[in-house]
């Protein structure tokens, strides 16, 4: 797992606080403040911490405009990339949820939302984006909830587990080309990918476990893309266990197909339960919307993943 640097909860709230009222004066500055050379008032109504499995820094604030009545409902979360010791602006990242019109419903969404995260009920439990999807009234896209980073290949090859938190999905640009090569860092070193040899026919190309130097090696890139799921979408032991399973079912040995069943596919069918390539689908821009519905169907049947690994 990611090593933690020296942060403590109280620092961070601190930050998470200060960013959220630097938003809530951008609210406040809207056109017709511009007209009339007045901002409106917004203030933070409500501040609270709490910490589901996946994350011990997450937060839920209330921006409320008290002229227009207007009381917005955020989820903050602070998940760390960076490796200095003081706190990045850019690793705290906001979801928007609510618009409603009483501090008292906010409120009451707030407490939902947590509950909800918190994983009292076992199917939020186990797949907490479906607490999003389900509550929120806003769209929620998947550069929404995805953490971009990259790091240096050789901290990659030589510290990865300091760098790299299992299942995050990783990436190396395949030589003289603009296309990833794409994997799953399982930990220790050890990555889940569809490996594919040039003197090797495609129809034998398949999904198995490596070392990250053997997924590394003969790539002249110089760093490694990161995406890490700020909510997941599946309890890791889950993942594990279907990666397991799309290994011994030997995952795209005679379907690989650089459109509809690459590397990347397998990665995001593992870690999220539903398959897709934004390399293929959306290769200028990773901010597509999530669709509800798929979501709460691929990822809630296990029957569906085993029939995808098996197309």
């Amino acid at each position: 797992m990611l090593k933690n640097t020296a942060k403590n909860t109280e620092d961070i709230s601190v930050k998470v606080r200060e960013k959220a009222g630097k938003r809530a004066r951008r609210w406040g500055t809207t056109w017709t403040s511009w007209i009339t050379g007045r901002e409106q008032e917004v203030d933070i109504k409500h501040f609270s911490s709490f910490s589901p499995w996946f994350n011990p820094n997450c937060f839920s604030v209330i921006i409320s405009e008290e002229k227009r009545g207007k009381h917005r409902l955020g989820l903050w979360i602070y998940e760390e990339t960076s490796r200095e010791e003081k706190i990045d602006e850019k690793d705290i990242h906001f979801i928007k949820m609510f618009t409603v019109f009483s501090i008292g419903e906010a409120k009451r969404k707030s407490d939902l939302i947590e509950k909800k995260l918190l994983g009292e009920d076992e199917v939020y439990k186990n797949h907490p984006i479906l607490a999003l999807l389900e509550w929120g009234d806003k769209s929620i896209y998947f550069s929404d909830i995805v953490k971009k980073a990259r790091v240096a290949k050789s901290n990659a090859l030589t510290n990865s587990d300091v760098y790299i938190k299992e299942h995050d999905v990783i990436g190396i640009r395949i030589n003289n080309t603009t296309t990833y090569h794409i994997a799953v860092y399982l930990g220790n070193n050890q990555v889940a990918h569809i490996r594919g040899l040039a003197n090797v026919p495609s129809e034998q190309w398949k999904a198995q476990q490596d070392s990250i130097s053997e997924f590394l090696k003969s790539r002249e890139s110089d760093e490694v893309i990161l995406n890490r799921l700020i909510i997941p979408f599946k309890k890791p032991e889950l993942i594990r266990e279907h990666i397991r399973k799309a290994i011994a079912a030997k995952y795209g040995e005679g379907k690989y197909n650089v459109v509809s069943n690459n590397c990347e596919h397998f990665a995001t069918l593992c870690v999220t339960g539903v398959k897709f390539s934004s390399q293929v689908e959306n290769p200028f821009n990773f901010n597509f919307r999530l669709d509800k519905e798929k979501i709460k169907e691929e990822t809630l049947s296990n029957n569906n993943f085993i029939a995808q690994i098996q197309v």
